[in-house]
C-alpha cells in the first residue's frame, strides 16, 4: 500500500488473481454439483421405470426418496458457496463497474441499469454507494458530456 489510500499495481494484481482463482474453483464445484444432480436425476429416472413396470418394492422407493432428500437437505455446500459470494459481492459489484467503465463509454445511469436491473447484483442506493467509494480512491471519474455523465477510468 502506498500513502493515502492508493492501491500499488502488484497488490491489485495479487487481489485480481486471487479472485479468479475462487471464481474458477466455484466454476469447478458447480459443474461437480450438476455432474451430481445428473446422476441423481438419472437414477431417479431409472427408479420411476422400474416403478411403473411394479418391478420394484414401494418401502425401497421411499427409503430411497428420503434418504437421498436428507442428504440434500444436510448439504451444507449451498450454504458456503452463497457465504463466499456473499463476502466478496462488494469486490465483485465494484469491479464490474469498473470493468464497465474500462470497456466503453457507458453514462452513469447505462451502468446503473445494466448492474442493478438487468444483472441484479445490488439496489440503486448500494450501487451509488460503491459509485461514490470508486471515486473516492479516484479509480473512476464522472465526465459531463451534452447533459450525460459518463464513467471514466482513470
Amino acid at each position: 500500500m502506498v500513502n493515502g489510500g492508493d492501491i500499488s499495481k502488484e497488490a491489485l494484481v495479487e487481489s485480481f488473481s486471487k479472485i479468479k482463482e475462487d471464481i474458477l474453483r466455484l466454476n469447478k464445484e458447480i459443474f461437480d454439483l450438476k455432474n451430481d444432480y445428473k446422476v441423481v436425476l438419472e437414477e431417479n429416472i431409472s427408479l420411476k421405470k422400474q416403478l411403473n413396470n411394479n418391478s420394484i418394492d414401494q418401502d425401497l422407493v421411499k427409503k430411497i426418496v428420503s434418504e437421498t432428500v436428507n442428504n440434500l437437505n444436510n448439504n451444507s455446500f449451498n450454504d458456503r458457496l452463497i457465504k463466499k459470494i456473499n463476502r466478496n459481492k462488494k469486490i465483485l459489484i465494484k469491479n464490474r463497474i469498473l470493468d464497465l467503465a474500462n470497456k466503453k463509454n457507458l453514462s452513469l445511469s447505462e451502468i446503473k441499469d445494466s448492474i442493478v436491473h438487468e444483472e441484479q447484483l445490488c439496489s440503486k442506493a448500494t450501487f451509488y454507494r460503491y459509485v461514490e467509494k470508486l471515486k473516492k480512491r479516484q479509480l473512476i471519474e464522472l465526465v459531463e458530456i451534452e447533459d450525460k455523465s459518463i464513467i471514466v477510468r482513470i
